[in-house]
């Protein structure tokens, strides 16, 4: 698991109380969905094939609970220049780089949210990532944490407000990797596909299926409660003058 990989690897990836796994992806099938490519001391971590996996996709969140296993084509590019450490267990950091999940279903509205193909579901960026996992093992993780390792940012949309201040992490986990982990010639960990799933946390700050209000629309409803607490004691006072 993501845990046991991250407690083996030496650093932390549980979030905060305040941070809610909100999304995750799962592959469509056993097929490669994710690339790690090792040339002239660069790792690159890329989707499989290179212009997008197709995979599915779902929020977890109680107010967006109709949106679940998504079609989604799934990107991402991460670089990293540092050399792999460890022997039995290995661990190549400082990767960075950007991420998307892009619907490509059909167009439809769910729970009142208007989803269109080519949608934005969740989109971010990451710093001194960590791709780890067993020497000579088929299984292995990139994980990012920005308590722990590097700032993850997740760009805000129609579906979900991101709370800029809280703990954010990512875990991607890979299986079936084709070439075991290795370190390579060049001191980084070798080049390999695999079968990746993944799982996203943040702090939330509103849905689009009305989760929690944002700051400004909490603000707007103690106006209007304020208002009719106002508006029943006038009335009060005018029954009892009467």
């Amino acid at each position: 698991s993501l845990a046991a990989l991250a407690a083996v690897a030496g650093f932390g990836l549980a979030a905060p109380a305040f941070a809610d796994t909100f999304a995750d992806y799962s592959a469509t099938d056993s097929s490669s969905n994710i690339k790690w490519t090792d040339a002239a001391g660069t790792g690159t971590l890329t989707a499989f094939p290179a212009g997008g996996a197709e995979i599915y996709f779902s929020f977890l969140l109680p107010s967006l609970s109709a949106f679940k296993n998504l079609q989604a084509d799934f990107t991402i590019t991460g670089v990293s220049t540092n050399p792999a450490t460890g022997t039995s267990f290995l661990t190549e950091g400082g990767i960075g780089g950007t991420f998307n999940f892009t619907y490509d279903g059909p167009n439809k509205v769910l729970d009142g949210i208007h989803l269109n193909t080519g949608d934005s579901l969740l989109s971010g960026t990451f710093a001194n990532a960590a791709l780890t996992g067993p020497n000579g093992g088929q299984s292995g993780a990139v994980l990012g944490d920005a308590n722990s390792l590097g700032p993850i940012t997740y760009a805000n949309s129609k579906f979900i407000t991101y709370d800029p201040t809280g703990n954010k992490s990512i875990g991607i986990e890979m299986t079936s990797i084709i070439n075991p982990l290795h370190i390579a010639a060049d001191g980084q960990i070798g080049s390999f596909k695999a079968v990746s799933t993944g799982s996203f946390s943040s702090g939330i700050l509103g849905t689009g299926g009305g989760g929690t209000p944002e700051p400004a629309t909490w603000a707007l409803m103690l106006i209007g409660v304020g208002g009719i607490g106002a508006m029943a004691r006038r009335q009060s006072k005018a029954a009892l003058a009467t």
